[in-house]
């Protein structure tokens, strides 16, 4: 079961699409879920797959990054996402090369 209050608590591995969570307590309606699939034998990581919500009543754009709970440094938003109002996006996935956890983020958060 997923469980991220916000953007510094990693997300347990699931079987299946976990729980929709905040990522980022300052933006509580942009929401997440997370599962993790496979393993990639060729790359030597998990494959991870990220869906996100928007949960305000405005459009909004905003930047979001993921990454190991191993990983020292921060997580880096270097992807982007603009949501109509009460719509959820595409999945996306990243391999990462951690099975038990990830960690997710959400900055730059832009109503239109």
């Amino acid at each position: 079961m997923a469980f991220i209050a916000n953007s510094n608590t990693p997300v347990k591995s699931q079987d299946g699409w976990g729980e929709w969570f905040v990522v980022n307590s300052r933006y509580e309606g942009i929401v997440c879920r997370v599962k993790r699939g496979d393993f990639n034998n060729y790359a030597r990581k998990w494959h991870w797959e990220f869906q996100f919500e928007n949960r305000y009543s405005q459009d909004v754009s905003f930047g979001y990054g993921y990454r190991s709970q191993a990983q020292k440094y921060n997580c880096v938003t270097d992807r982007g996402k603009t949501l109509q109002a009460g719509d959820a996006s595409d999945v996306t996935a990243a391999l990462i090369d951690e099975s038990g956890s990830v960690r997710v983020c959400v900055d730059n958060v832009r109503f239109r």
